[in-house]
């Protein structure tokens, strides 16, 4: 039986908790985690030093790669985070005071979040957190399919 293992989903922008969950569900909906049916998530924005100390109490390992983003994410001011899905990047969070960069940056929005194609991607306002993972995923795909901007370092 694996204990509880939480991670950070870099295709969501979620801290998702993950294996034998069941025995402390009750836990995570205080907390405020919700089942999405395979694993237990909250928003990266909406996570707290508090439930990383609960998680722990509970049980759960901690993977290096949430606790990287977490430290990350907590050095600035941000308000939201920015995520790959297939070639397009997305932003979710507390989006609405920075509706109007994200326009400028070329992001439309649809459905509760922003999202641009890859092909089409320059940049996030200061606000918006994107992992590194994140940022060298959409280097890659943009420079395999030849979508780098004249001048972007290869």
């Amino acid at each position: 039986m694996a204990k509880p293992l939480a991670i950070y989903s870099y295709t969501s922008g979620k801290v998702k908790i993950i294996y034998e969950t069941y025995p402390i569900k009750d836990e995570l909906k205080k907390l405020g985690f919700w089942w999405d049916g395979s694993a237990w998530c909250k928003w990266l924005w909406q996570f707290k030093d508090e439930d990383l100390e609960k998680l722990k109490e509970l049980g759960v390992r901690i993977d290096d790669s949430l606790l990287e983003e977490w430290r990350e994410f907590k050095k600035g001011n941000y308000r939201a985070v920015a995520y790959k899905v297939g070639f397009d990047v997305y932003v979710q969070g507390d989006t609405y005071p920075l509706r109007d960069k994200l326009k400028a940056c070329g992001f439309r929005y649809s459905f509760g979040k922003w999202y641009i194609p890859i092909k089409e991607f320059r940049g996030v306002p200061e606000e918006v957190f994107i992992p590194r993972k994140v940022l060298e995923e959409i280097h890659k795909v943009r420079e395999a399919l030849g979508w780098l901007a004249k001048g972007e370092s290869e």
